[in-house]
């Protein structure tokens, strides 16, 4: 069936899928990915079927005195097939960091490759047409890009990845990473729902930078918000800087980033 298809490419390994499959029919994992199958294979069929939705169900358009759903009623019973199915696939994205080797797999590895490992983040942004998992999809390049940016800039790769991973699985090494995390994913959260994300955290850049580097190209509508991303962004620079032992990561790559940390040397 192409909808399971679709659901191990996206989000389950088949290993862990056929795992799961096996389970009691109450199993909160399975019962989740099958409401996922249902929900997406009932949307995608509907504009292809002669049926209306009656006080008793789906009925089928075959004779006079039965008349087809209007495409607004069409509509709205498609978007709420596809509120359901993200809903589902908000919950799986909860309850798969449990499963063990989800986090190593292909798919576990692509929901670690931001600060936002789950589709919840789209609740916080501005409603679009499309799904959230379809909105999620768009907002994750944007996002991979903006923290490459604070990569370079502030932190490191290998620093960011670890708290990538802390945000997914919920282990935190300390109450300084969840510190860290929380400003980031804030920081990000600002940065999307600015016309141009991208324009904005470049800008909190180049307003702080040196003076050969402080020209600013973008204009002053993203004012407020490079100040509130380069105060908070240094802030964790200053911790890793106050607490090397909780930072590990960035220390070993400390001469490559020295020029950031020296950002906000006291």
């Amino acid at each position: 069936m192409r909808y399971t298809k679709w659901l191990i490419d996206n989000f389950c390994p088949k290993e862990i899928f056929d795992d799961i499959a096996e389970r009691p029919d109450n199993n909160i994992t399975k019962v989740t990915m099958a409401r996922i199958v249902a929900f997406d294979a009932i949307r995608s069929s509907i504009p292809h079927l002669d049926i209306i939705l009656t006080p008793n169900g789906f009925g089928i358009v075959n004779n006079s005195n039965i008349a087809p759903a209007s495409k607004e009623r069409v509509e709205r019973l498609i978007n709420s097939l596809l509120d359901n199915r993200d809903n589902e696939i908000e919950s799986l994205l909860s309850l798969l960091p449990k499963e063990t080797g989800w986090t190593s797999s292909d798919q576990g590895r692509f929901f670690a490759s931001t600060m936002f490992p789950n589709i919840d983040v789209t609740t916080r942004l501005p409603k679009v047409s499309c799904g959230r998992w379809e909105q999620y999809l768009t907002g994750r390049e944007t996002l991979q890009v903006m923290e490459d940016f604070f990569a370079r800039q502030y932190l490191s790769k290998p620093l960011l990845q670890v708290f990538r991973e802390e945000v997914q699985t919920g282990a935190y090494r300390s109450p300084l990473h969840i510190h860290a995390c929380n400003i980031i994913r804030a920081i990000e959260i600002r940065c999307l729902r600015t016309p141009d994300p991208t324009a904005a955290m470049q800008l909190a850049y180049a307003e702080s930078a040196p003076p050969q580097h402080s020209s600013n190209k973008f204009g002053s509508a993203f004012g407020s918000i490079a100040d509130y991303e380069h105060y908070y962004l240094t802030d964790i620079v200053n911790s890793i800087k106050q607490n090397p032992n909780d930072f590990a990561e960035m220390l070993k790559q400390r001469a490559q980033y020295q020029v950031h940390l020296n950002i906000v040397e006291s």
